[in-house]
């Protein structure tokens, strides 16, 4: 793409956040902190932080010669709002810089005047009376976003997010919300088809599918979900015309782009960080392939490694859970990737009530002993270990609101349960994952 944009005359500059490749391309400038002579001491920033980072560069360079002489400046906080929505979407740590920019930028998503954002928000469900979180970003804002070039052209999102017509953005954002609504449908199906054929590989310590059909624009989303149910490194590629396409996340601590560097030779392309990556493949390759990265898992996933642990900040009783806690635990945001939100655990608690919730009754609505008061928890994805009503139970639980009618009442979201009393390593659920005590 550099190439050609040279050829026509245009001046290109790269701006990127990824493990820098091999060959460089042949631009005026290259702007990626991952360049080993790049002093920037950050190097966890998105390419939109990076970006905002040479506007500030570039504007103290305009002020050092004197353009802004007899004119205001301009104030790179009003980009902020898109600029966090960047950085959450695409999953860095909110650590360092990202933290700083997520932080304002999330209130800046608030209040922006920006028509894009005020009409994303409003197809979200997220209205000027909703406050706006890291998770609302990544959950709502951020997938409807990534819809609109997952399953047709991301000029689609770029327009809903630079336009100044609140028609254009309105239209703009009804159009992402449908492509989201295709996305999850398409996303579901190749779920499924998937855990299929992982029910058939037998003792793997990494995933590699690849199937004709697929839609490569939601295999990083279907890789995430499996890495999460299997705890595995996954690879899926859609193979069309002899060629295999897709994506890879990690899991264990695998650095996928130094693994793929030693399979290159199989590969015609791949990139992108220790824990997500793209690929490119030849279809004849992929049995070849699949054999050398399933070598390269079981050289480094040992089986402590793959035993999936829950790590709990602090044992909190239920009767301790107030407004008061959870505000504080709302100074310590933006949570997510490399910030995680606290957990807590609480030890022999009484299980008043336990039902199935949720279209698939996926999910464990839970009525808990606090003290001397219940307290409602939701427990998504734990239906197979619903609890019996009257029983004791263990519960790691993040404590939250939640809003209905009108009301704000306190819940405790639970991430794992197990019998009260059990041994501290004893699996709890899902099988896969133990409650681990500093």
């Amino acid at each position: 793409e550099v190439a050609v944009a040279k050829e026509h005359g245009a001046d290109v500059i790269v701006v990127d956040h990824h493990k820098v490749p091999p060959v460089v391309p042949d631009a005026v400038a290259v702007l990626d902190p991952h360049q080993s002579d790049c002093p920037y001491p950050d190097k966890r920033l998105a390419a939109c932080g990076v970006t905002w980072v040479l506007l500030v560069a570039l504007r103290a360079r305009l002020r050092e010669l004197g353009t802004f002489a007899g004119r205001k400046e301009p104030d790179l906080r009003e980009w902020l709002d898109l600029t966090a929505i960047g950085t959450v979407a695409d999953m860095v740590p909110l650590v360092g810089l990202n933290r700083v920019i997520t932080h304002y930028g999330l209130g800046q998503v608030g209040i922006s005047a920006r028509p894009g954002v005020k009409a994303l928000r409003e197809v979200s469900g997220l209205g000027a009376d909703r406050p706006i979180t890291a998770g609302s970003v990544g959950f709502q804002l951020g997938p409807r976003i990534n819809a609109a070039g997952r399953m047709a052209h991301a000029s689609a999102g770029v327009e809903l997010m630079t336009t100044e017509d609140v028609a254009v953005a309105a239209l703009s954002a009804a159009g992402v919300d449908a492509y989201n609504l295709e996305r999850r449908a398409v996303q579901d199906e190749i779920f499924e088809e998937a855990v299929a054929i992982v029910g058939e590989l037998g003792d793997r310590r990494a995933l590699v599918l690849a199937k004709e059909g697929w839609h490569s624009g939601v295999l990083g989303i279907v890789a995430s979900k499996l890495v999460e149910r299997f705890n595995r490194p996954t690879i899926l590629l859609a193979i069309e015309e002899g060629v295999a396409k897709g994506s890879a996340r990690s899991a264990c601590g695998l650095k996928l782009v130094d693994h793929l560097t030693r399979l290159e030779a199989m590969l015609v392309k791949y990139g992108g960080h220790d824990y997500a990556a793209g690929l490119t493949l030849a279809a004849a390759q992929l049995e070849a392939f699949t054999a050398a990265f399933e070598a390269e898992a079981r050289g480094f996933i040992t089986d402590d490694r793959l035993a999936r642990r829950l790590r709990v900040d602090a044992e909190v009783p239920l009767e301790l859970v107030d407004f008061a806690l959870i505000e504080d635990i709302r100074r310590l945001a933006p949570y997510g990737q490399g910030n995680p939100e606290p957990v807590f655990v609480a030890r022999d608690v009484m299980v008043y009530d336990a039902r199935l919730v949720g279209e698939d009754k996926r999910h464990v609505k839970l009525r808990l002993a606090a003290g001397h008061r219940g307290l409602d928890a939701i427990a998504f994805g734990l239906a197979d270990h619903a609890p019996e009503p009257g029983s004791r139970v263990d519960v790691a639980y993040v404590p939250e609101t939640n809003e209905w009618m009108g009301e704000i009442r306190l819940q405790a979201r639970v991430r794992a349960l197990r019998p009260a009393a059990a041994a501290v390593d004893r699996p709890v659920a899902p099988t896969t994952v133990e409650l681990a005590f500093d």
